[in-house]
């Protein structure tokens, strides 16, 4: 009876050996989603087999002799590997976002700006969004003037892209409001209409003139705040 016991502790000594082929071939073979993992993978590998072989040793044989070896084996392995590759997957991840989110970190006195000349771009942009403002106009000389000035003076040169006047058959025509060199300084870009076509085509007819990454539309009478940008 002795002799059994000895015997039956050898051979799951030497089935306990082959739960550890998975880490043994991840340290041997560096595979390329390994090497990713920068050694993780192999530590999860080999605490798993550790646990498996454990619980071979210790536990009652009645629980573990019911199934097939080679089937517990397999489902080991599958087992093992499916969690290697989630910890690769997570490694990989973590490595990805970690400059994405340092680099949109909130930093420094004047974050909260959307851009102020000569400063580092809050929020991480890549690239300076650039603002279209369009003013739909219907015989509103006066207030066209006065608006496109309000909206040069209270945005940022370098975020103003243009602003995109709809002449929406004024008589005069508004840009003979306007010298060429005050509509130059004012970034003005002219949309004209012989007659009066109404607020929705002007709107839709202005939006396809802007180049601007984002368009904001104002009526043609209004003053816009002191950065009145920021919450854009």
């Amino acid at each position: 009876m002795a002799k059994e016991n000895v015997s039956y502790k050898r051979r799951q000594i030497v089935r306990c050996a082959t739960l550890f082929l998975v880490p043994l071939l991840l340290l041997l073979l560096r595979w390329e989603a390994a090497a990713v993992g920068n050694n993780k993978e192999e530590v999860t590998a080999l605490l798993l087999s550790c646990v498996a072989a454990a619980f071979t040793l210790f536990a009652r044989p009645s629980r573990i002799s019911r199934i097939p070896f080679i089937w517990r084996l397999l489902v080991f392995y599958v087992v093992q590997l499916q969690v290697c590759r989630g910890v690769i997957w997570i490694h990989n991840n973590t490595k990805l976002f970690d400059p994405i989110f340092s680099s949109s970190s909130v930093k420094g006195e004047g974050a909260n700006n959307f851009a102020a000349g000569g400063q580092a771009l809050a929020g991480g942009f890549l690239y300076q969004p650039k603002i279209s403002v369009v003013l739909p106009c219907a015989n509103e000389g006066e207030f066209m003037v006065k608006t496109v000035k309000s909206v040069n003076e209270a945005t940022p040169a370098n975020i103003l892209q243009e602003v995109v006047v709809v002449d929406d058959g004024s008589t005069p025509p508004l840009n003979t409001l306007l010298t060429e060199e005050e509509q130059k300084e004012l970034k003005i870009k002219w949309v004209r209409h012989s007659s009066f076509t109404g607020l929705i085509n002007a709107k839709s007819k202005g939006a396809a003139a802007a180049t601007g990454d984002i368009i904001i539309f104002l009526d043609c009478h209004v003053k816009p705040a002191e950065d009145w940008f920021n919450p854009i």
